[in-house]
């Protein structure tokens, strides 16, 4: 079994179980020094990459795949321990019914479309019965007073700028804000709080730590 799992082929998945376990393993002994990685990773983690996919069609694609539902590492450890089962599972039948094992370069794309599917649909379910975040969209004056973080865009009076913010559920949402007096700017990165909403704008105060 071991050398199954650690056979050339079965490369990429070894390394992915390898992570899993390591990972596991410096929760608990962070756990036993009163830290929660997981904790410190989704509040730290989420804001760099919240930056980068900011533009475009990737908001659509986040939500697809249910990064907007789970905890940054919740969903991570989902997309890797199911892009490690089906890869293993693909040489395994293959072994089973032809004795042979499939080369990586093939298995690799079709575990990765697994493991999305994995996410779109396992990622739900987790959201709804285990983490147990409301996937219906809150209303908007429900985030006044949720801290959020500009990721594109200066924000100037008049000329508001896209941020991620997290409300009471730690679910993410992007809205477009503004200083609430002139002569101020928000400037990609900077951390402000929601105060009122004026149709699509909210208007926000920097935060001051």
């Amino acid at each position: 079994m071991f050398a199954f799992l650690v056979a050339q082929p079965n490369l990429p998945y070894a390394i992915c179980l390898a992570l899993v376990i390591t990972f596991a393993i410096f929760e608990i002994v962070a756990l036993f020094a009163g830290i929660s990685l997981s904790n410190v990773v989704d509040t730290w983690a989420p804001w760099g990459m919240d930056q980068d996919l900011a533009e475009g069609n990737k908001h659509s694609l986040m939500e697809w795949l249910s990064l907007d539902k789970l905890p940054l590492v919740i969903w991570f450890l989902l997309a890797v321990i199911s892009f490690c089962i089906a890869g293993y599972s693909l040489n395994l039948a293959s072994i089973f019914y032809h004795s042979i094992y499939i080369p990586e370069v093939f298995t690799m794309p079709i575990a990765m479309v697994i493991a999305c599917i994995s996410c779109r649909y396992l990622g739900v379910l987790l959201a709804k019965y285990v983490v147990k975040r409301p996937l219906h969209n809150l209303k908007n004056e429900d985030l006044s007073g949720c801290l959020g973080t500009i990721t594109l865009g200066c924000a100037m009076k008049g000329n508001p700028g896209e941020a991620v913010v997290k409300d009471s559920y730690q679910s993410r949402h992007y809205v477009l804000v503004e200083p609430d007096i002139e002569g101020v700017e928000f400037k990609e990165g900077s951390q402000v709080v929601l105060l009122r909403n004026h149709g699509r704008v909210w208007s926000a105060t920097q935060f001051n730590y």
